[in-house]
């Protein structure tokens, strides 16, 4: 046990404190200096405690840990390297901060490069609100590029990487979670994170990167990104798998005590083969959105749209809610609800498009569920709406199925057409089918006009 209490200094050529072999406690409130290695440097593993007066600098790095045993470290003061503000090969490692760790240079040992914290054998980072890593190659590292090492950051400080030529506030050479709090920044230049290999990032603070927010530089791995209610990205994010890869990257809209706004999927947001709506999660859509062919927008929450969105909406016992004046639309359908879900709710301002020729609809729930269908609405396509299992369609607008049935209901259900309202098809406006299920009936109700062509 070594204790160096406030205003005590050591310093050394080398290190100002080491120790070798077994596990031991190094607590520091005042200054340690090693001019050519380390300020402290545990080899046999243990404890470091750096107090909120203590200041440790080193050339090489200001705290380092070599051998297997496991070391954690808990930092309220100043750790500062010329390389390294803190450095770990030990695996499992265990970083605590609410002070400031700090690494001078650009790429120091460019085989490695410096960085505020590196696990070189993985372990965990946490960050806490006041906290600062700080570094001008890479703010937080995980494993190095010669070992596949992964760990846990959780930050509700502050992470920069402050070389804006090539670095990143946070880089994981393995698998990883990261997960940004409200309180949290991570920003870099000129990548925010990096991540080579399969990595779950919850974000409900501040990512910033130059080039990336998240930039998944290695494909063939699935990258998790879950954004939360107020979360910010600004910078491309990138989930490192091409559309229609068997290995799928998914963006995850989660739930929280308000409603979240998003804009740029697959303009900011790209390389995400599952774009999804958490249940209870409640968001909507601003701006242009696409869903490239091969990708899936599912939603099990509430999802408004106020913009334009291509490639259309899978409900699974979600809302999906299209404002006047807004866009969806898709060469199948512009909603879809597979069978075997709960059934959802869709309610209609704007405009819902599938396709005009070929199969498919303007809205095709196979496992039922509730259309309302506003005075400003219209949904089109092939078929206008197709509903199986039994379904509701409330239409006060315009439903129009181009080539065949304006609603399709293959179970029974209920449709009601508003006065001024127009259900329209080229060959029937409604179709009604049993499929001999005890209890299934039909009703229609109309007040306004239904028009069939040829049926």
């Amino acid at each position: 046990i070594v204790n160096n209490a406030s205003g005590g200094t050591i310093s050394g050529g080398q290190y100002g404190v080491r120790t070798n072999n077994a596990p031991s406690t190094l607590n520091n409130a005042g200054m340690l200096y090693g001019m050519d290695h380390a300020g402290a440097a545990l080899v046999g593993g243990g404890q470091f405690n750096n107090a909120a007066t203590g200041i440790v600098d080193g050339y090489r790095a200001g705290f380092a840990a070599f051998g297997p045993a496991t070391v954690s470290v808990a930092n309220s003061g100043t750790i500062k390297g010329f390389g390294f503000g803190v450095v770990a090969y030990t695996a499992n490692a265990q970083v605590s901060n609410s002070g400031t760790i700090v690494s001078q240079e650009s790429g120091w040992l460019t085989e490695f490069g410096g960085a505020g914290v590196a696990l070189k054998a993985g372990g965990s980072v946490t960050n806490a609100a006041g906290g600062v890593i700080l570094a001008r190659w890479i703010g937080a590292q995980f494993g190095s590029p010669k070992a596949v090492a992964g760990g846990t950051l959780v930050n509700d400080g502050y992470i920069l990487c402050g070389d804006g030529n090539f670095g990143a506030a946070v880089w994981v050479h393995g698998q990883g979670l990261i997960s940004n709090s409200t309180s949290g920044k991570i920003e870099g230049g000129p990548f925010g994170i990096v991540s080579y290999y399969r990595t779950t990032l919850i974000n409900s603070g501040y990512i910033v990167g130059t080039d990336f927010a998240f930039d998944a530089v290695r494909p063939g791995f699935q990258q998790r990104v879950i954004v939360n209610p107020g979360a910010t990205f600004i910078g491309t994010v990138y989930g490192g798998n091409p559309i229609g890869s068997s290995v799928v990257s998914t963006l995850e809209l989660g739930s929280g005590a308000s409603a979240g706004t998003l804009s740029g999927i697959g303009t900011q947001f790209i390389g995400f083969g599952q774009v999804t709506v958490d249940s209870g999660a409640n968001w909507t859509l601003t701006g242009a959105n696409t869903i490239l062919s091969g990708a899936t927008l599912a939603d099990s929450g509430t999802l408004t749209n106020t913009g334009s969105e291509t490639g259309g909406v899978w409900l699974d016992g979600g809302t999906i809610a299209n404002a006047e004046g807004a866009t969806i639309q898709d060469v199948f359908a512009a909603v879809y609800e597979p069978a075997g879900v709960s059934s959802g709710l869709v309610v209609n301002a704007g405009v819902l498009a599938g396709p005009t020729s070929g199969a498919g609809a303007g809205i095709v729930l196979f496992s039922g569920g509730t259309v309302i269908n506003t005075g400003a609405g219209t949904i089109s396509g092939f078929e206008g709406i197709y509903i199986d299992s039994g379904g509701t369609v409330i239409n006060a607008g315009q439903i129009m199925g181009y080539m065949a049935v304006g609603v399709y209901l293959n179970a029974g259900g209920s449709v009601t057409n508003a006065e001024g309202a127009t259900i329209a098809g080229a060959l029937s406006a409604i179709t009604v089918r049993f499929q001999n299920a005890a209890g299934q009936s039909a009703t229609v109700v109309n007040h306004g006009l239904v028009a069939g062509g040829l049926g």
